[in-house]
């Protein structure tokens, strides 16, 4: 999205705060874990996508549950060893690492030498006959090319997983057979940690379910609902402890609430560091209008990235760099199909602050050290 298209919103506009109604209806309703404010979270996503959701403690563990989903084919057998899922070179670790740790082979792949999403031709090298599943990133904030690789996965008998802990967007309908979202603290409906797992197939719910509480069939608030309290209930899924608690959920609700305000803020943030770079070596990773603009990502010189990020601590400015590539992961290097753009952008791109919260003063901080910064490290 271009400068010029974002919305003409007041730059410094208050920031967003949660007016807390939800949460304290919970503390003093005395039920604080997995409950109704959870399966109220839920039915938001199922209401706007149809399929079945399940509000889970992290992001990370919504996408390990759909990494042990993917354990089993819809026929139900197991799958066998060496079963593997491409993921893009340039997302957080615990996109790979969730799939790892429910046993699958990840083969990281290259990305989109501009955008640094994963894309049908830059995965290719990657895809074995051993392939069962592809993983989309929501990077930064820009939506992933998920048409296309949903195409791809239907040509080839695939799974695509969503992630999409960067973009909460419910009006965007699913393309995959899971979405995995995150409600982590610098999230765009944030609860400290959380997440939520979507999927489409009906006939896998109750399963994910199971999976998600200890592989069993009835959870404490189902057991609770009568007087004479209900047994435990054991089946032969092995599961862990993966739900989130209804003071997060009630969090995540208020947050909902705020997710336009927020991107409009976001956005106007975004504007403002767009007028502060023009002219300089440094220019945003292209964004689209369905981003979420969660993050601000320039791209710039390697040879002057450290220097302009020194610069800009000097003036108590921070920054950061968002990823470094997972081929060079010590846990996943082996498998790495070739990620030269990957390894390339890593050292060329610097994350700058843009957050909702961001006070008038913080953002006249941040542009007038990128404005007298950013054009003398030239």
């Amino acid at each position: 999205m271009a400068a010029g298209d974002q919305p003409r919103i007041p730059v410094f506009a208050p920031p967003c705060t949660l007016s807390l109604g939800r949460l304290t209806d919970v503390v003093r309703s005395g039920w604080w874990g997995y409950g109704p404010e959870c399966r109220r979270l839920e039915e938001v996503f199922e209401r706007a996508w149809g399929g079945w959701a399940i509000a889970t403690s992290s992001g990370t563990e919504a996408l390990h549950l759909a990494a042990r989903t993917l354990r089993r084919r819809s026929s139900g057998d197991e799958l066998g060893p060496g079963t593997e899922v491409i993921v893009p070179a340039i997302t957080f670790v615990s996109t790979a690492m969730s799939f790892a740790l429910a046993g699958h082979v990840v083969v990281v792949a290259d990305v989109d030498a501009d955008t640094l999403l994963l894309t049908s031709v830059s995965l290719e090298p990657g895809l074995t006959r051993n392939t069962v599943a592809i993983v989309a990133v929501d990077l930064y904030g820009r939506a992933a090319p998920s048409a296309d690789l949903a195409r791809l996965c239907t040509q080839r008998g695939l799974t695509l997983v969503e992630d999409r802990a960067h973009n909460i967007d419910l009006h965007r309908p699913p393309l995959g057979d899971f979405v995995c979202l995150s409600f982590n603290a610098v999230k765009e409906a944030p609860c400290g940690e959380g997440g939520l797992l979507w999927g489409r197939a009906e006939g896998v719910a109750d399963e994910v379910r199971r999976l998600s509480y200890l592989g069993m069939d009835v959870d404490t608030r189902q057991r609770s609902a009568v007087a004479v309290h209900l047994g435990y209930e054991f089946t032969a899924s092995m599961g862990s402890k993966s739900r989130l608690s209804d003071l997060q959920a009630a969090l995540v609700l208020e947050g909902l609430d705020l997710l336009d305000q927020g991107r409009w803020k976001r956005a106007a943030i975004h504007a403002a560091i767009d007028a502060a770079l023009e002219g300089s070596e440094w220019a945003p990773v292209p964004r689209m209008p369905d981003d979420s603009l969660l993050m601000y990502v320039a791209r710039g010189p390697a040879e002057s990235r450290e220097e302009l990020r020194a610069r800009l601590a000097e003036r108590h400015v921070s920054t950061s760099v968002h990823y470094p590539p997972l081929s060079d992961h010590p846990l996943f290097r082996a498998r790495a199909a070739g990620c030269r753009q990957a390894e390339l952008a890593a050292k060329e791109v610097v994350t700058l602050p843009c957050y909702a919260s961001m006070t008038p003063g913080e953002v006249h901080t941040v542009v007038g050290a990128l404005e007298e910064v950013a054009h003398r490290s030239q």
